[in-house]
């Protein structure tokens, strides 16, 4: 006879929560230990290297690959903006001179004589940490992240979709038993958790 078997999932009314908001890369934590924090705070920031774009330089200027040290405008290590001219070619005899126009902004990080390839990295990006928790700076992790520690009412999901959240929590059914449809929703509930009852249509998380 088949059997059902539903996961154990935690349901308590209070209890001492600790999380870690860790950075993905070394940074800079900007809390210190005792620090109370608000949910949507910034506690930890750092730069990721933007990506690498490649552009054939040698193609978009005509000439062959060992020429292209001598046209260019910008240097290897040069910061250009989007717009700058990077490299120029005079062309034959002065005639249909080219240059080649930064599309992106960004770093020159290397031009090769062999190939003719020219890499820009993109700027950086900023990544900031959020507390996602209203509570004390439990323990500092230096350059990495924090623990935030807080006391909670901890409910257990089966999955999840998308990424983390935080914000006021909205009860939009009336009773356990009823379905979260798309009518329980309005523009009143941007940035909250909505709860419902037993399930939630198609319609609603469209």
């Amino acid at each position: 006879m088949p059997q059902a078997y539903s996961p154990g999932l935690l349901v308590s009314p209070g209890r001492t929560v600790r999380r870690r908001r860790i950075l993905p890369i070394s940074g800079e934590v900007l809390v210190a230990a005792g620090d109370q924090v608000t949910a949507r705070q910034v506690v930890a920031r750092t730069s990721m290297p933007g990506d690498v774009e490649p552009v054939n330089l040698s193609r978009a200027l005509g000439i062959p690959p060992r020429d292209l040290p001598q046209r260019l405008v910008k240097q290897v290590g040069d910061t250009v903006q989007a717009g700058d001219i990077i490299a120029h070619s005079p062309g034959l005899f002065g005639l249909f001179p080219k240059d080649y126009v930064a599309e992106i902004s960004g770093t020159i990080e290397a031009v090769s004589r062999v190939t003719g390839q020219l890499l820009l990295r993109r700027e950086p990006r900023s990544v900031d940490v959020l507390a996602y928790l209203t509570g004390t700076i439990a323990e500092v992790i230096p350059h990495e992240g924090v623990v935030v520690e807080t006391s909670a009412a901890v409910v257990q999901g089966i999955f999840g979709i998308g990424g983390e959240g935080c914000g006021p929590i909205r009860i939009v059914t009336s009773a356990s038993r009823d379905d979260l449809t798309a009518d329980c929703l309005n523009e009143e509930l941007a940035g909250c958790i909505a709860v419902g009852g037993r399930r939630i249509t198609r319609e609603a998380v469209d």
